[in-house]
Formats: structure tokens, C-alpha cells, sequence
């Protein structure tokens, strides 16, 4: 982030002199301050690019690895990072298991990734 006075600049009302990707990423840093034992994001990432979506979703699990931690995601490029996934399709529960598992025996997960 670009904050021309550091931890003195002023966000403005609800952040409005901050990007999306810079509230989402003052957002999950709020959160993780917290030292909650169970942390949901729900499309936390969805506007940062692929590359530091990946590297912040690493550092979360990371530094968070004794939580409780619940992303929801809908793109497939993160799933691999996640030890357990809950695969919904159709707003209902179509799989659950790890990456690996899911792709052996999931017809439907399999599908996303072509």
C-alpha cells in the first residue's frame, strides 16, 4: 500500500481514499489483530491479483495455523493451500476432502479445473 503519511494517513469516510484491495487488505489485517480462535473471509482476496492473493493467503494460513480458519472462495486457484475443502454445488454439498482427494473421486471439482 501507497499511504502517503504512513499510519497517519486519513482513509476518509468508510475508506474512501483507499482502494478495494487496500480495504480488503486492512480488513484482514484487522481480523487477524483480533486473535479470534475461528476466522472466516468471504471472497476476503477477491480483488487482489492472483500473485499476492496466493502469497497473503499463505501468510494467513501461516500465522494462523492454530485457528480455526474458514475462506470461502470462488476461483480454484487457492484450493491446494486448504488441508480440508467443502466442495458446494448447486447450494448443496457436493465433496469434502482434501485437493487431492476431490480430484481422484470428484467428478464434479474435477470439472473446474478444465
Amino acid at each position: 500500500m501507497n499511504l502517503k503519511n504512513g499510519y497517519f494517513t486519513k482513509a476518509g469516510s468508510r475508506g474512501s481514499n483507499l482502494s478495494s484491495g487496500e480495504r480488503q487488505k486492512i480488513a484482514i489485517l484487522r481480523a487477524y489483530l483480533k486473535n479470534a480462535p475461528i476466522f472466516i473471509f468471504d471472497e476476503a482476496t477477491s480483488v487482489l491479483d492472483k500473485k499476492y492473493e496466493s502469497e497473503l493467503v499463505k501468510l494467513i494460513l501461516k500465522n494462523l495455523k492454530n485457528k480455526v480458519v474458514i475462506m470461502i472462495v470462488h476461483g480454484t486457484d487457492l484450493l491446494n493451500l486448504f488441508d480440508k475443502l467443502i466442495f458446494i454445488d448447486n447450494k448443496k454439498i457436493a465433496g469434502v476432502g482434501d485437493y487431492k482427494t476431490l480430484m481422484d473421486t470428484n467428478k464434479e471439482f474435477k470439472s473446474l479445473y478444465k
